[in-house]
């Protein structure tokens, strides 16, 4: 495999999903042999990663804002102020990217594109005319579902906009694929990396109760309402099991956003409003036993505290990373529709339909009064874990990713040369 100069272009460096993903990708690259030069917005792994490889600008990417709220995360199209205001200055955010990326081309060599969101979608044009000049190849992982209620319009500019640039696509699941039909994309399911393999393999010691946990984004759509739902139905009946909610802080106009939403969709709601009003502190207990813990970067060891993965996002997306993460270390997941990839339902968790709270606290209460049912879902999901992510073979799908057809017949040439050379020395 050729060792390139790969540059990452990520939306964020929170402590979400996608920089978890992330982080694993770019170990697996460096341990390849590249070098990996990162342009990520500053937040909680920007640290980290800046001193685990070579090189981290900052930049402010054309993330929109408005679409990461209603392509793939609400299930609908909403106005919100602070999306609006993001919107508006998109053009001028995709000039100031095209010369910071052209400077930063112009000073270092640079021979692949990694781009790791469907939401940089406003630079695809950009970075098609990118490759063209300096001649590089352009890897996107695209991680995220295009709500299928976009304008058919809409879709197929940002379709477009990745397929005109990337020169290969990869995906999560197969639901990602749905919107890009007849462009060839590559389904490649997440990993949780290398080290949850090693804790995975070591003795773990059993929750004292049926602890259940999330993580999720506190946004309008990731159904955080259902989640304080389940857990109260859930703790009306078993005072002992605590619910505990993983999400990264939201930023100021995300506050401001969501309780306007909030109090507009929910005025008779208490129970949403209070959820809202929650976003001003930095960790909140409700009900003694349900817990909301901001900017904790969720680690084996904090998962291990659980025994249930819950998973309520109001859309039934595919979210892969957290899902992936609680089967390795042998929660059952609960979650709401199209994981079918990672939940066999029955099996190794439950798939409820988005929308139905007292269904998913009722699978909750079975496990509780079926010790058995819980003991042999766990260790049919740690199974299941094994065998969809095993690292070894993750790492090998991902070497192929960038590999380049150019590359295929540099290596093939090479191989002739040297068997030609061998049939000289023998005759």
């Amino acid at each position: 495999m050729t060792l390139m100069n790969i540059l990452v272009l990520t939306h964020t460096s929170d402590t979400g999903g996608a920089s978890r993903s992330l982080t694993t990708v770019m170990d697996v690259l460096q341990s390849e042999g590249h070098n990996v030069l990162i342009f990520a917005p500053f937040g909680r792994f920007f640290d980290e990663w800046s001193q685990k490889f070579n090189l981290i600008k900052l930049w402010e990417p054309p993330a929109c804002m408005w679409m990461i709220g209603s392509v793939y995360s609400t299930g609908t199209n909403r106005f919100s102020f602070g999306y609006m205001r993001i919107l508006l200055g998109l053009p001028f955010l995709v000039f100031a990217v095209r010369r910071s990326l052209m400077r930063f081309l112009n000073q270092n060599r640079v021979d692949c594109i990694y781009v790791n969101s469907l939401t940089l979608f406003p630079i695809g044009l950009l970075l098609h005319q990118i490759k063209k000049k300096w001649k590089l190849r352009i890897v996107w992982h695209i991680r995220e579902v295009l709500n299928d209620r976009l304008p058919s319009v809409l879709k197929r500019f940002i379709v477009h906009s990745i397929v005109s640039a990337a020169d290969r696509i990869i995906a999560i699941t197969s639901n990602e694929t749905i919107a890009f039909q007849g462009h060839p994309v590559q389904v490649i399911h997440n990993n949780p990396g290398k080290h949850w393999e090693e804790t995975n393999a070591q003795k773990r010691a059993a929750s004292p109760t049926l602890n259940v946990c999330m993580s999720a984004g506190f946004l309008v759509g990731k159904g955080i309402p259902d989640f304080f739902h389940v857990a109260r139905i859930v703790r009306a009946r078993f005072p002992n099991v605590e619910f505990s909610l993983y999400t990264p802080r939201p930023t100021q106009a995300g506050r401001v956003d969501c309780a306007i939403l909030a109090a507009a969709r929910y005025l008779s709601s208490s129970l949403n409003l209070a959820f809202s009003c929650l976003w001003a502190v930095s960790m909140a207990t409700i009900d003694g036993g349900i817990h909301v813990h901001f900017d904790q970067k969720m680690s084996p060891e904090v998962y291990q505290q659980y025994a249930v993965y819950l998973r309520t996002d109001e859309t039934g997306s595919p979210w892969g990373r957290d899902i992936i993460e609680a089967m390795a270390l042998g929660l059952v997941v609960i979650a709401t529709g199209k994981s079918e990839e990672f939940v066999v339902d029955g099996v190794t968790g439950f798939l409820v339909p988005p929308g139905n709270p007292d269904l998913m606290a009722d699978r909750i209460i079975r496990l509780i009064s079926d010790p058995l049912l819980l003991g042999s879902m766990r260790h049919a999901t740690l199974e299941r874990a094994r065998s969809l992510f095993d690292y070894n073979n993750y790492v090998r799908q991902l070497r192929e990713c960038f590999i380049f057809p150019e590359d295929k017949g540099s290596i093939n040439r090479m191989a002739d040369l040297n068997d030609n050379k061998a049939q000289d020395v023998n005759q």
